[in-house]
């Protein structure tokens, strides 16, 4: 099983979350990485859609950064196009970091579970 995701950010914060992220796992058919400084939303949709029906068995992962932003936005209507995929706002790090690695061995309820956990832990406040 191998679970397919977007990140879908404004300016080029995918792209370099992605490239992050390959330092420390596989991403070489993980991922697809989204701009809507590059792209409007209705390419998003569409090339997305594409590339999830092309990637996966129905299940997938939809990672924005903002909550409620035109990049949310774009992740609610691939879920729509594609009902099997999860949409998270709020991505870090620790996060795509934990898909990579488990996205092969963990079902999608017990992943989205693990990879929010790890996000959760990675969040630390020094004062």
């Amino acid at each position: 099983m191998s679970i397919p995701a977007l990140i879908i950010t404004h300016g080029r914060l995918a792209e370099a979350m992605l490239h992050a992220t390959g330092h420390f796992a596989d991403i070489s058919d993980a991922f697809r990485v989204y701009s809507n400084h590059h792209d409007d939303i209705e390419t998003i949709v569409r090339e997305g859609v594409k590339f999830l029906n092309e990637s996966g068995d129905g299940s997938a992962f939809v990672f924005t950064d903002l909550v409620g932003g035109s990049c949310w936005q774009a992740g609610l209507r691939i879920r729509r196009e594609f009902p099997g995929a999860r949409v998270i706002g709020g991505v870090n790090l620790p996060m795509l970091i934990s898909f990579a690695v488990n996205r092969n061995r963990l079902e999608t309820d017990a992943l989205l579970e693990k990879i929010t956990e790890d996000a959760h832990k990675a969040i630390r406040v020094l004062s």
